[in-house]
C-alpha cells in the first residue's frame, strides 16, 4: 500500500464483548485525515441507510476513528449480540423493501437457512 508505512489490526474477544483496533502510520498527517474522511462517510452513510434501526445504530456508535500527525486509529467495540441483532434487523429491513422483495430467493439466501 503506497499511502501506508505501516498497519496493525487486532482484535479481542472477551465474554461476548468484541474489540477492534487498527492502526495505520501514512505517509502525510494529510493521508491519514483522508483515510478518517472515508471511514466517516461510509459511517455517516450507513447511520443514513439504518438511522431507523435502534441495534445497527448502536453497532455504528461503536466505531471510533482519529488522527495523530500521520497515524489514523479506528477502534470498534460492541457484543456478539449486538453484532447478531443489527445483522438481522437490517436482513429483515432489507427483505421488507421493495427491492428485497422483488430479488430475495429464499432458496438461495443464507439468512433464511436455519
Amino acid at each position: 500500500m503506497h499511502s501506508c508505512r505501516a498497519a496493525s489490526a487486532v482484535w479481542t474477544d472477551e465474554g461476548g464483548k468484541i474489540t477492534g483496533k487498527y492502526e495505520f502510520t501514512t505517509v502525510s498527517e494529510e493521508t491519514a485525515k483522508g483515510f478518517k474522511a472515508i471511514v466517516e462517510g461510509f459511517k455517516a452513510i450507513g447511520e443514513l441507510r439504518y438511522s431507523n434501526i435502534p441495534a445497527v445504530k448502536k453497532v455504528m456508535n461503536g466505531l471510533k476513528v482519529e488522527t495523530q500527525g500521520a497515524t489514523f486509529t479506528a477502534t470498534f467495540t460492541t457484543s456478539t449480540g449486538d453484532i447478531e441483532a443489527a445483522f438481522k434487523a437490517a436482513m429483515d429491513k432489507r427483505k421488507a423493501s421493495p427491492q428485497g422483495k422483488k430479488c430475495h430467493d429464499k432458496k438461495k439466501c443464507p439468512a433464511d437457512k436455519k
